[in-house]
């Protein structure tokens, strides 16, 4: 029986840590290669996609220049009134963000 005041470390300690590094390593690349790699390769076509999207569908709402007194009087707006903000938001804006939040 070892002395248990000896702080060396058993062989067969060190043998086991050894390979649980090794192992630990391993496991890494093995995930890395064939879950995270290919979800990356996914989300990277995804977003080509998204970008290759035809510019000419939105073009008619880009055309189109509003001032902003037109964009404030046209629609449902909230007015806000306070000390440090003055103002007024439209009410599809605060419904799309308060629906994303769903």
């Amino acid at each position: 029986m070892s002395n248990p005041k000896d702080k060396r470390m058993h062989p067969d300690d060190k043998r086991n840590m050894v390979i649980f590094f090794i192992a630990c390593i391993a496991l890494f690349f093995i995930y890395d290669r064939f879950i995270s790699q290919p979800q990356m390769e996914a989300i990277k076509k995804s977003q080509e996609q998204a970008l290759s999207v035809d510019p000419t569908v939105n073009s008619t709402v880009a055309d189109k220049v509003v001032t902003r007194q037109e964009a404030a009087t046209n629609g449902r707006r909230v007015q806000i009134n306070s000390e440090n903000l003055k103002g007024s938001l439209n009410m599809l804006s605060i419904i799309y963000l308060w629906w994303q939040k769903i």
